[in-house]
């Protein structure tokens, strides 16, 4: 008798990149046509309470934030930071990732 096997399907990993920006410090404001960017009180936070939740959900993730951190200013979300990030992630990505 042949016994007959199937190949498991490969299992990818759940990837995050969460940014959270509070503070713009001015610097979307350049264009007088685009109006004004209100800073955002919380974004740093949100992001930062979803990151925890994916992390013990077994999610692979990365936290880039701005915002204020206790007495001093946290600055981790810069624009070069993030695309930098994006393409660690696209680079180590494989096609069964989500």
């Amino acid at each position: 008798p042949t016994i007959q096997t199937q190949a498991q399907p490969t299992v990818g990993r759940k990837i995050a990149l969460l940014v959270g920006v509070s503070n713009y410090g001015g610097t979307l404001n350049t264009d007088p046509t685009r109006g004004s960017v209100t800073d955002l009180r919380m974004a740093h936070s949100d992001a930062t309470k979803l990151f925890t939740v994916l992390q013990n959900l077994g999610w692979q993730s990365t936290l880039a934030i701005s915002g204020p951190g206790g007495n001093e200013q946290i600055s981790l979300a810069s624009k070069e930071r993030i695309l930098n990030l994006l393409k660690e992630i696209a680079a180590d990505s494989r096609p069964e990732d989500t």
